[in-house]
């Protein structure tokens, strides 16, 4: 039971940082497309974006990103190798999700209707 309370608070706790982070990018894009408009107004030259900005752009993109990253679950190693070690061929290879009804019979039939003797390969 404690193990799905950590995991419950860590999905939670994500959740949390994700929509921070995206609130902070929103309010960021907001405060941008104000900046410009009072630069408009001023008749100033648009030189770019505050730094107070631009740091809450990316600290919004970093949560957002690392909320996401929380929500994901658990990471798969990146080596099969470390994955599959344990696993016979016979339980990866599984012919009742062969489909030999596919999209591929009726396509043939067009081709066969407008190229008589299509090339083969």
């Amino acid at each position: 039971q404690t193990l799905v309370h950590e995991s419950f608070c860590s999905m939670a706790l994500a959740k949390f940082v994700a929509i921070l982070g995206f609130v902070l990018m929103f309010h960021g894009c907001f405060s941008a497309s104000q900046h410009r408009n009072q630069l408009k107004l001023a008749g100033l030259e648009n030189v770019g974006l505050a730094s107070d900005i631009i740091i809450e752009l990316i600290i919004g993109a970093i949560l957002s990103l690392a909320g996401g990253a929380g929500l994901a679950g658990k990471f798969e190693p990146i080596r099969s190798i470390q994955q599959f070690s344990k696993t016979t061929l016979e339980a990866v290879e599984h012919p009742d999700f062969y489909s030999f009804h596919h999209r591929g019979a009726s396509l043939g039939n067009i081709v066969r209707k407008h190229i008589p003797n299509p090339p083969l390969r």
